[in-house]
């Protein structure tokens, strides 16, 4: 007897609920920022809330759009943190358009093929690299839930200075 479609994607709608959970998470740390927070940095050599949020969508656009879906990406890891002068508005509109494609592309995608591997370019090793489409899924949701922690921090650091 042929499994239903609902049990053929079971894995990847956990998946699909765990980055739904990402993405508010997202919106709640980024709620109510004003520019000048978003660019702060705690210190010369720390990141801003801006640049954590630019890493958190180019990452998961490359490991979801680029590494489980194929779709070309134009990511330049490094260039994430180089960046001093964000706009809110348009950081807010780079993260709904990558939850847009990412819904797109695990709707398509079953749980057969969470075991599948997939080759990458590693920017940072240099180097040509595997992965399960588990793997890229699951390092999505802790990397982005990792640095959603840095950014509420920093928002409380930033806001103990102004008081």
């Amino acid at each position: 007897m042929p499994r239903s479609a609902s049990a053929i994607r079971r894995e990847v709608k956990r998946f699909s609920q765990f980055l739904e959970e990402v993405h508010t998470g997202l919106e709640r740390a980024i709620d109510g920022l004003e520019n000048v927070e978003l660019n702060w940095r705690p210190s010369h050599s720390s990141n801003s809330i801006g640049n954590l949020l630019k890493h958190i969508i180019g990452s998961q656009a490359f490991w979801i759009h680029h590494v489980v879906g194929g779709k070309v990406t134009d990511r330049v890891r490094s260039a994430e943190f180089e960046v001093k002068d964000f706009d809110t508005s348009d950081l807010r509109k780079e993260l709904s358009q990558v939850r847009k494609l990412t819904n797109l592309i695990l709707e398509r995608l079953t749980d057969t093929e969470l075991d599948e591997m997939r080759s990458y370019w590693s920017q940072l090793s240099q180097c040509e690299k595997q992965a399960s489409v588990y793997w890229c899924l699951f390092h999505v949701i802790e990397h982005s839930s990792l640095h959603i922690g840095q950014i509420f921090y920093a928002r409380k650091m930033y806001a103990d200075l102004q008081s």
